[in-house]
């Protein structure tokens, strides 16, 4: 199980960083400015999520037992 988790963690992560890589680009983020990117755009991403019209805690509940995570 704890194979698992950490294999479906690293997959997200790749994922996420791929995104991430992609929005910079369309962007025009130079190389240079990618982290301070990231940092900044969190901020966006925590807006979107406390947004969202189902609350975060059921959203988390849903996925946890999606992927039987505990």
């Amino acid at each position: 199980m704890e194979t698992n988790r950490a294999a479906k963690m690293r997959e997200l992560d790749s994922q996420l960083a791929g995104l991430f890589v992609t929005r910079a680009a369309i962007s025009d983020v130079t190389a240079d400015e990618f982290n301070n990117f990231l940092e900044h755009h969190i901020e966006a991403l925590v807006r979107i999520v406390n947004e969202h019209t189902t609350p975060l805690e059921e959203r988390l509940a849903k996925s946890r037992g999606k992927y039987r995570l505990s």
